[in-house]
């Protein structure tokens, strides 16, 4: 009898996580035996690109529920990126080769190889150039179509995520000891921004049309820089709650974030406030949101995916 009201106990305590979890629930996939360790959805459209530890790439059809493509690089996949016309999908590996696979065909149309890990990629959204960054502190700038590049010296430490910032025509550049440049392509000249906590910045993005930029670093540190003002600002300091953050996506004022200990959690970057929690069972890897705002999409630990309808996963939230 005591272990019936002991279970009984511990069900009614964890019902409303699992009915938020389940309510929001749109399709569940699995990639077994794989580690996933990027993710980007194509501009247009539902497609969704998933990149492995395992040199894997997988092309889903989030709308569809189906597998559209299947691809490989050399080594882990250490991100992916649709152009903005969403025409190509540009792959970065740790083996250091850049391909850029024609969308709908998928057929291998350029391949670039480099001397180190391509840990990072941004598409600038004007001319058809594509912008990588090394685990050594370069930068390339790639003319895709005419098979070109060149190198820019920006740090000796190895760059963690690149942003490219139509607004002001820069490319934002974080680093694995929380350092931030801005490079820009026109002058060649890189300037440095702040310096951090030695925490690596591992998301850099902005919102309310590029009037701001926001950087997340592993310890969880959320920073906002406004550009009309030049103010920086420290939205989020909880540093203990957001251990090990993962990848992190925005969505206008929002922004979701999840970590290694399997919390899942919303952020209001204009009251700097967290608005939502979720506890999963299982380490969140990384993190994105569709661009038409439908999905929000979590990779766990172990390959396992979860599509979020977003507008439910968020009733209740936006106040």
């Amino acid at each position: 009898m005591r272990f019936f009201l002991f279970t009984f106990i511990s069900l009614l305590i964890y019902f409303p996580h699992y009915a938020q979890q389940t309510d929001s629930l749109y399709y569940e996939y699995n990639l077994v035996g794989e580690e996933i360790i990027s993710m980007q959805f194509h501009p247009f459209s539902s497609l969704l690109a998933i990149g492995t530890t395992n040199s894997h790439i997988v092309v889903f059809d989030v709308d569809k529920k189906s597998k559209v493509a299947d691809l490989y690089g050399n080594n882990a996949i250490f991100d992916v990126k649709f152009s903005p016309n969403g025409d190509y999908l540009a792959v970065a590996d740790a083996s250091g080769i850049i391909r850029l696979w024609r969308t709908g065909i998928w057929r291998l149309e350029a391949q670039f190889k480099f001397n180190n890990a391509i840990v990072s990629l941004a598409f600038d959204t004007r001319y058809e150039i594509l912008y990588a960054g090394d685990s050594k502190g370069n930068i390339f700038v790639i003319r895709y179509e005419q098979g070109e590049y060149k190198s820019f010296r920006i740090d000796d430490n190895s760059l963690t995520e690149i942003y490219f910032c139509d607004n002001i025509k820069q490319l934002v550049v974080g680093t694995e000891v929380g350092d931030v440049f801005f490079f820009n392509p026109k002058t060649k000249i890189s300037e440095p921004f702040l310096i951090s906590d030695n925490s690596p910045i591992i998301s850099i993005s902005s919102y309310q049309e590029e009037i701001f930029i926001y950087f997340v670093s592993r310890n969880g540190r959320i920073r906002v820089f406004d550009k009309k003002t030049f103010e920086l600002s420290n939205y989020i300091t909880s540093a203990a709650a957001l251990i090990n953050t993962a990848k992190s996506s925005v969505l206008t004022d929002f922004i979701v974030l999840g970590t290694e200990s399997g919390n899942l959690l919303v952020y209001n970057l204009y009251k700097k406030r967290k608005v939502k929690e979720i506890n999963y069972n299982y380490s969140i890897k990384t993190v994105t949101i569709s661009n038409d705002m439908k999905y929000l999409v979590l990779a766990f630990l172990g390959g396992k995916i979860e599509i979020l309808d977003l507008e439910v996963f968020l009733k209740n939230s936006i106040n």
